[in-house]
């Protein structure tokens, strides 16, 4: 049988040379090389997108800081965090100092219903993807309520038919939180989401010295078996109420949120984030920064009173 002999290519120096095409394993090499870069390319611009998202978060949070400070120039309080009556939250008292006048006023004039559906920037994180409810408005930022009503009452930066003073922060504004992220709930109020539902403890923990048994319960439940409960988070936002409003410091970010047993006010109302890690605070002296995940409940809870006179160092 003859043999197939390789045709010769001569160059432009007469020099004679072999095609030869790629092998498959260097084929598939290639194509190994390329989709690695491919992915390393997607990873970093997803990161750099994340970053911008991120800082936008931590700039709306100046905004809320800076509307409450802005605000107590003018009152000398803070804003109430419910209001009897009205029940409206401390987001709607600082409306006019986020250039927000006119719906203040539909507000004031009666529209409550109106301006509860409306959702503004300033209020949604854009790394919450969910956050942007068509049948109320919503808000990715809480109120500081306190370490927890079971326990201490509404010892935060906001409560409840009470205005709270400057003079009040006996920690100090810089230790004391104004304001945390949380995730919007779910439309379907009875959908089970580990970050976003609300869920009944099977114990009823009711008196004080129970507030760490009940912390113990919710963080250890299973978001895939527990009992999922009614009420949503952060809509709307008009609303002055834990849950709608206002959060609390009985357990620190991105850990359960759960009613105590049946009772409302003295659940935990969990900061939350899709930030990795961690989620961000507004103090109450108008700075803002990351709080990790993995903080001690004790420094959380310090950081969520204004006159527990606890001793806190800088690194947490």
């Amino acid at each position: 049988m003859p043999r197939i002999r390789q045709p010769v290519v001569r160059g432009d120096a007469g020099l004679a040379f072999r095609c030869r095409a790629f092998t498959l394993i260097e084929a598939l090499v290639v194509v190994f090389i390329v989709s690695l870069l491919l992915a390393m390319l997607l990873a970093a611009v997803m990161s750099a997108r994340e970053a911008a998202r991120r800082n936008q978060c931590l700039g709306n949070l100046r905004q809320i800081g800076m509307a409450v400070q802005n605000y107590i120039s003018t009152h000398s309080v803070l804003p109430l965090g419910y209001e009897s009556g009205r029940g409206a939250s401390f987001l709607v008292a600082v409306l006019p100092y986020l250039d927000q006048q006119r719906l203040f006023n539909v507000f004031q004039g009666g529209g409550g219903a109106t301006v509860s559906g409306v959702s503004l920037s300033v209020f949604i994180c854009p790394s919450d993807g969910a956050a942007a409810r068509p049948d109320l408005g919503s808000t990715n930022y809480a109120g500081n309520e306190g370490s927890g009503a079971l326990r201490y009452g509404y010892n935060g930066a906001f409560a409840l038919n009470r205005a709270i003073g400057p003079r009040d922060f006996r920690d100090g504004l810089s230790n004391t939180a104004l304001a945390s992220e949380w995730l919007v709930g779910p439309a379907n109020m009875l959908a089970r989401d580990p970050l976003r539902s609300v869920f009944h403890t099977p114990t009823t923990w009711e008196k004080p010295g129970q507030l760490d048994a009940f912390a113990l319960e919710c963080r250890d439940l299973d978001p895939a078996t527990a009992s999922v409960a009614p009420p949503t988070i952060g809509a709307p936002w008009t609303h002055g109420d834990l849950g709608h409003s206002l959060y609390n410091h009985v357990l620190p970010p991105n850990q359960n949120t759960c009613l105590d047993g049946s009772l409302y006010q003295f659940g935990a109302w969990t900061s939350k984030s899709r930030h990795s890690g961690g989620a961000q605070s507004v103090f109450a002296d108008g700075h803002a920064r990351f709080i990790a995940s993995g903080i001690e409940i004790s420094v959380w809870r310090a950081l969520g009173s204004r006159n527990g006179r606890e001793m806190i160092g800088s690194e947490y």
